[in-house]
C-alpha cells in the first residue's frame, strides 16, 4: 500500500488493542494502539479494516491534530511484523486465533518461546507437548494457520497486482482461497463479479499478468463492457458498427478482431443479433433482447383482449365536472373519455397545467364500479398521485411485490394483478424491464392507461417506453395541450410550454411579479455567488424551509456549476456546523442527502431526499424521510449521495415548492430544450434560473435529443 501524501513519512510500530470503528465497505477504521516500545496509546486512522487485536504493525503515515479528537496518527500503509515480546506474544496468539485465550496462549508460550510461531509454522505437531492442549485445538490451529498463510500469500498476488487493500479485501470475501487461480484463468471476471471494479482495473490487472491485447477473454469482456455501458446510456442495444467501433476505441485493436470475437459471443447466445434493415444490424445483450421483446408481445396480448363495459353515463360524469370545476370543456380531454370505451391500452401525454391529473380524477369517477389500481414508477410519483386523486396509489414494485432477496416480482404471468383498470402515471420514467415487469404482470382484460409527460427526459434506465408506444402509431394517443394553470397567471407554466416548443422564455428578475425568475450572471464564481445565498432569500421570501424545500439542479456534475461543487459550497452555507460522520468521506449530521438506489426493504426509492439525524459508535447512520426514520448500516451508506444540489435526471417524478436553476455555458454540452424543460417544471411556486442569456438560449434552442437506440417501436409496428 503506497502513500499518497508528499509530506515526510513517520514510522509509529505499534500492538492493536482495540478497533474503535470499522467501515467494512470503505475499509475506513479507526484504532487504538498501543506504541512500541513506549506502550502508549495512539489513536490511528487509515483504510484498516482487514487489522485484528493484537497484531504487532508497522504504520507509514504522518501525525496529525484534529480540533476535536487532538493528536492522532494517519496511516497510508502497513505491514505485519512479529511480536517481540512474551507479552506481544501472547495478546496476538490470543486475538488472532479462535480457540486460544490468554490462559492458553500464555502457557504456549512459557513453553515453546519466542520461537512459537516458527514452531507453529514448521513443525506444529509440537503443540502437542503443551500441558492441557488436545488434538482437536492442535489440528484447528494448523488449520487457522494454513488459512492465514493463504491469505496471506493471496495479498501478496493482489498487491502484486496493484489492487488496494480495499479492493482486495473485496475480491478475498468474494473468492477465498481460490482467489489466485480465479483471477489466473480470467482476471476480466473481476469486472463483472466485484463490485466498484470496473473494465479498466480488469484490464491492467490482466496487462500484469501479461495477457495479450487479443486475447478473446479481453476482446470478449470488453464487448460486453461496452454492452453495459450503453445500457447504462439508456439504450436497449447497440447497432454493430456502433458497438464495434466502441470496441475497438476502448481495446486498441483493429475491428476484424471485434467482429470475429462478436461472431463467437452470438454462436454461443450471449448476445443477440437482430436485422432492422438489409444494411442495419443492431446487437442486443439476450437478457435484454427478451425483456423488451416480451414488452412488446404483452402490449399486444393486452390490446387484443376486450374490456368490460362501462355502466357509467359519461357524458353526465364530464358534465359535472366542469360544473363542479368552473371549467370550460376541452376537446381532447372528451376524446380521451371516448377513448376509455372500448380501448384496452391508451397513452394520456401532455405538458404542465394541462388537466392530466384533472382526467385521472374523471377517470376514477367513470371506472368507481371496477377494481381500480393506480401506480407510479417512484414513491415521490406515487405519493403525488394519492394526493391529487384522493385514491390509493403505490410504487409499480410495491404494487408487483418485489422480493428484494431474488430480484424478482411476486406479481407476475402465472399470478397477476387483480385489477379492472391500471392507471400509470408519470410514464416518461418507466425503462424497459420495469414496463416488462407491469405488462406481464397485467391480466387479459384489463384497462392500462399510461399517463405522463412525453416532453421530459425518458427514462434512467433503458429505453424509451413512452415515446416508444405514442410514435409506432399503434397505440391510441391523447394529447393534452390547452393550459389551464396558464389561466391562473403561472408564468412557470406559461414558460414551460414556451420553452418546449423553442420559444425563448418570458424572463424577469422579480420575484415579487413572477414564479420564474431570470438572474444574469455571465460569470461562473458571480453565479456561484447568487446561488449560495438565494436558499435563504428565497425562504425568508416564501416563508419555507431553505433546505427541506428548496432544491438546487444542475445539468452537470462537474464544473465550478455542477452538482458536486454545489454540494460542497451549499453544505457550508446551509449546514456548517454539522457533526463529521466517522467512516465517511462526507457526510454530517444533518446534512441533506439522496437516495440513489431502490431500497424495498427500507421502502425508501431512488431519487428520495433526507436529513441525516444521527449516528452511533456501530457506524449506524439514521435519516429522516418526511415523518420516517430509516437506519442505515455502514454498508448500505453507498446508497445516498449528499443532495443540497442534485442533477436534473434525478428530479425526474418530484416537485418541490422552489428551484434553483444554474445555467451556464459551462453545462455546453448538456443544455438541451428537454433537460430545461425538465428542470424548469420541477418547481410549484418559484423557479429561478442564474445564468447567462447565451446559454439559455443555447437550451431552448437545441432540440437535439439524446438519441436511445431501441426496438420498441419496430416490434410494436410488426403486429
Amino acid at each position: 500500500m503506497n502513500s499518497n501524501t508528499s509530506k515526510p513519512e513517520e514510522k509509529l510500530r505499534a500492538c492493536i488493542h482495540r478497533i474503535v470503528f470499522t467501515h467494512p465497505e470503505t475499509g475506513f477504521a479507526i484504532l487504538s494502539v498501543k506504541s512500541i516500545p513506549h506502550n502508549k496509546r495512539v489513536i490511528v486512522l487509515g483504510e484498516l479494516a482487514t487489522l485484528n487485536p493484537g497484531q504487532h504493525v508497522c504504520f507509514s503515515g504522518r501525525y496529525e491534530k484534529d480540533p476535536k479528537h487532538g493528536r492522532q496518527f494517519r496511516a497510508y500503509s502497513w505491514e505485519e511484523i512479529r511480536p517481540e515480546t512474551n507479552d506481544g506474544l501472547i495478546r496476538y496468539l490470543s486475538g488472532q486465533f479462535k480457540g486460544i485465550g490468554p490462559k492458553l496462549a500464555e502457557r504456549i508460550v512459557t513453553h515453546l518461546g519466542m520461537k512459537t510461531l516458527d514452531i507453529i509454522d514448521a513443525d506444529p505437531g509440537m503443540l502437542a507437548s503443551v500441558p492441557g492442549i488436545g488434538n482437536d485445538r492442535i489440528t484447528a490451529i494448523k488449520k487457522e494457520w494454513a488459512n492465514k498463510r493463504a491469505l496471506a500469500e493471496i495479498s501478496v498476488f493482489l498487491s502484486f497486482l496493484k489492487l488496494g487493500p480495499l479492493t482486495a479485501a473485496k475480491v478475498i470475501r468474494h473468492y477465498g482461497f481460490a482467489a489466485e487461480q480465479i483471477i489466473r484463468q480470467n482476471p476480466f471476471c473481476l469486472a463483472s463479479d466485484i463490485p466498484g471494479i470496473g473494465f479498466a482495473t480488469a484490464d491492467e490487472v490482466a496487462s500484469r499478468l501479461e495477457i495479450d491485447g487479443e486475447d478473446p477473454r479481453r476482446i470478449r469482456a470488453g464487448i460486453l463492457y461496452e454492452m453495459e455501458k450503453a445500457r447504462d446510456e439508456g439504450h436497449t442495444c447497440l447497432p454493430r458498427k456502433e458497438l464495434i467501433g466502441r470496441s475497438v476505441t476502448l481495446l486498441g485493436v483493429r475491428g476484424p478482431v471485434i467482429n470475429s470475437e462478436l461472431e463467437t459471443a452470438h454462436d454461443e447466445g450471449l448476445l443477440v443479433f437482430r436485422n432492422v434493415s438489409r444494411q442495419n444490424t443492431v446487437v442486443f445483450e439476450k437478457t435484454m433482447d427478451w425483456v423488451e421483446q416480451n414488452l412488446a408481445e404483452n402490449i399486444r396480448r393486452l390490446m387484443r383482449q376486450r374490456v368490460k363495459n362501462i355502466h357509467v353515463d359519461i357524458s353526465a360524469v364530464y358534465a359535472a365536472e366542469l360544473h363542479h370545476s368552473g371549467m370550460s370543456a376541452d376537446p381532447m380531454q372528451r376524446k380521451a373519455l371516448n377513448l376509455v370505451q372500448n380501448n384496452p391500452v391508451f397513452v394520456i401525454t401532455g405538458g404542465p397545467g394541462t388537466g392530466k391529473t384533472t382526467l385521472v380524477r374523471l377517470l376514477i369517477k367513470i371506472f368507481k364500479s371496477m377494481h381500480i389500481r393506480l401506480a407510479a414508477p417512484t414513491g415521490r410519483a406515487a405519493q403525488r398521485l394519492y394526493e391529487a386523486s384522493g385514491n390509493e396509489a403505490a410504487t409499480i414494485h410495491r404494487m408487483l411485490e418485489f422480493i428484494p432477496r431474488t430480484g424478482h416480482f411476486n406479481r407476475n404471468a402465472k399470478r397477476p394483478l387483480n385489477a379492472d383498470v391500471l392507471i400509470v402515471d408519470e410514464s416518461s420514467m418507466l425503462d424497459t424491464p420495469l414496463a416488462m415487469a407491469l405488462t406481464r404482470a397485467a391480466k387479459s382484460g384489463v384497462r392500462l392507461i399510461f399517463v405522463g409527460d412525453v416532453d421530459q427526459l425518458p427514462s434512467v434506465g433503458p429505453g424509451r417506453v413512452l415515446g416508444d408506444l405514442i410514435d409506432s402509431g399503434k397505440i391510441p394517443v391523447v394529447k393534452l395541450n390547452r393550459i389551464y394553470r396558464q389561466e391562473g397567471g403561472s408564468d412557470i407554466v406559461t414558460n414551460a410550454h414556451r420553452i418546449i416548443q423553442g420559444e425563448m422564455p418570458l424572463i424577469q428578475n422579480n420575484q415579487q411579479t413572477s414564479d420564474l425568475v431570470f438572474i444574469e450572471k455571465d460569470d461562473p464564481e458571480h453565479a456561484l455567488d447568487v446561488i449560495s445565498r438565494l436558499p435563504h432569500r428565497i425562504s425568508r421570501h416564501l416563508n419555507i424551509d431553505p433546505l427541506e424545500d428548496i432544491q438546487v439542479l444542475s445539468p452537470m456534475h462537474r464544473g465550478l456549476l455542477g452538482v458536486k461543487h454545489l454540494n460542497d459550497t451549499l453544505r457550508e452555507i446551509l449546514n456548517p456546523t454539522g457533526e463529521p460522520i466517522p467512516g465517511t468521506r462526507y457526510f454530517r449530521v444533518g446534512d441533506k442527502v439522496m437516495q440513489t438506489k431502490n431500497n424495498y426493504d427500507q421502502d425508501v426509492f431512488n431519487g428520495d431526499v433526507g436529513r441525516i439525524v444521527s449516528y452511533d459508535e456501530s457506524g449506524r447512520v439514521m435519516i429522516r424521510y418526511g415523518t420516517r426514520s430509516i437506519r442505515y448500516t455502514p454498508e448500505s451508506l453507498d446508497q445516498i449521495t449528499p443532495a443540497f444540489a442534485s442533477s436534473i435526471h434525478k428530479s425526474q417524478g418530484s416537485e418541490y415548492p422552489a428551484v434553483i436553476i444554474p445555467l451556464h455555458t459551462q453545462h455546453y454540452v448538456m443544455l438541451r430544450r428537454q433537460l430545461l424543460y425538465t428542470a424548469v417544471t420541477r418547481g410549484k411556486k418559484l423557479v429561478v434560473i442564474v445564468g447567462s442569456k447565451k446559454a439559455l438560449a443555447l437550451a431552448v434552442k437545441n432540440n437535439e435529443e439524446n438519441a436511445r437506440f431501441t426496438l420498441l417501436k419496430k416490434r410494436l409496428q410488426n403486429f
